[in-house]
């Protein structure tokens, strides 16, 4: 069985009991109330322990082992933080939106995210909505997170409003769930910290500084662009060189084909911790068996063909989600390949980052914040011509990629070139530059 090597997190209750902190390797001491304890005990976030931030990445970044808990600690921080800079008076709500906003995640994050989409029609939040209202249970004899809020006056379904983004309050909404708030502010700096890439380094103090509410929502300060830039550019950067790095890319694609065969036996996956999942496709013996140990050992498909990012056209990046634009496509191009050099079922994966991206940070293509400027809001866009060309930019470095088993590569190299051959000239193989 594997079990991920998690960063431990202190949890001191104080002499009293009264006095909960957590001493957290990014923010320092955080400090919990009562109804943050409470949430904390609950089987939702508990079972976050077991989901690692950044899936498989560790892969790469021998250090990327932190959890989704650790991530719902700090964005409670921050979150707590932010209302606090802003003079917001519905921190209880937020708080526990919060700490709760990643309870849907499936094992290893977004690498199941797509598939859980395609199979259950949820994304993460909606999940996570679900699992608030206890239409999805966990476990099945256990008090469902929402009780708690109910218990502590806390409307569930202002929480699940948040972390949608559909909250009547946008600027509360968008703390949580915005251009630029505080779940990404934890992210970026966590996962900077624990992969050892500086890239995502933010200036959180002056972000903190700047950020105001006018008409009803989230805005910044003018003498607050440099730092909005930094921050647009630390997400590109973390986006192009780590969460989309073609390595991790193909573990992550190995381990959501395994997954499939639980899920076409007709079980659910998408709640288990990462080692129950493992635990499962060992068992089952066979493909799945054989992905883990695969994955486990390092032992991974290799490349061979690969459209570079080329500032893609709107018609092209129109046909690449017309073709790949959900995970049962995917599998039907998987399989076509497969079948062309008579490899068996699964030994190829084709990473697609753009329709995923779509499913896993919406908000990389949001509108941008406004910009407080002389009593008047205006577009950041318009202000920075730098943050103009980041909202547009697609992030990752590739358009799409195809990896096999090393046994097959020769022959679904020139598979590939033959099915793919329409995405055009910036086509690379493992053969010709890549």
């Amino acid at each position: 069985m594997f079990i991920p090597n998690t960063p431990p997190l202190q949890l001191n209750l104080g002499e009293s009991g009264m006095e909960k902190v957590i001493h957290d390797p990014v923010h320092g001491s955080i400090r919990l109330d009562a109804l943050a304890f409470r949430l904390l005990e609950t089987p939702e976030v508990q079972r976050l322990r077991g989901v690692r931030q950044m899936g498989l990445a560790n892969l790469v970044f021998p250090g990327a082992n932190h959890t989704r808990f650790e991530h719902a600690l700090g964005v409670m921080h921050l979150s707590k933080l932010l209302a606090s800079d802003l003079g917001i008076e519905d921190s209880a709500v937020l708080q526990s939106a919060a700490l709760l906003h990643d309870i849907g995640h499936p094992p290893f994050s977004h690498t199941l995210e797509f598939q859980m989409v395609d199979r259950l029609g949820k994304n993460h939040e909606e999940m996570a909505s679900s699992l608030i209202s206890g239409e999805t249970k966990i476990e099945p004899d256990a008090h469902p997170c929402g009780e708690v809020l109910r218990k502590a006056g806390v409307d569930p379904e202002e929480v699940c409003g948040l972390i949608s983004g559909s909250h009547r309050k946008k600027y509360l909404a968008q703390i949580l769930h915005g251009e630029m708030d505080v779940d990404q502010m934890d992210y970026l700096l966590r996962d900077s910290h624990f992969t050892g890439v500086a890239l995502g380094m933010i200036d959180l103090p002056r972000l903190r500084r700047v950020m105001r509410v006018r008409a009803g929502r989230l805005v910044v300060e003018e003498k607050g662009i440099e730092a909005v830039e930094g921050f647009l550019t630390a997400r590109d950067l973390m986006y192009s060189s780590v969460y989309f790095h073609r390595t991790v890319r193909i573990a992550e694609l190995m381990m959501a084909n395994a997954t499939e065969v639980l899920v076409e036996r007709g079980e659910n996956p998408y709640l288990l911790t990462e080692w129950k999942l493992f635990s499962k496709l060992e068992a089952l013996g066979g493909y799945a068996a054989e992905m883990v140990r695969r994955i486990c050992y390092r032992k991974l498909f290799k490349p061979v063909y690969l459209v570079e990012r080329k500032e893609p056209s709107a018609k092209l990046m129109g046909r690449i989600h017309k073709t790949f634009g959900s995970w049962s496509r995917i599998l039907e191009i998987q399989r076509e390949l497969c079948d062309r050099v008579g490899a068996p079922e699964g030994m190829v994966v084709v990473d697609v980052p753009a329709v995923e991206l779509q499913v896993s940070e919406p908000r990389m293509r949001g509108e941008g914040l406004m910009v407080l400027r002389g009593g008047k809001l205006l577009p950041l866009s318009r202000l920075s011509p730098l943050a103009s060309v980041l909202l547009k930019r697609f992030a990752p470095r590739y358009l799409l990629q195809v990896a096999a088993a090393p046994e097959f590569s020769k022959k679904v190299e020139k598979a590939a070139y033959e099915v793919l051959g329409w995405l055009g000239e910036n086509s690379l193989s493992a053969g010709r530059g890549l």
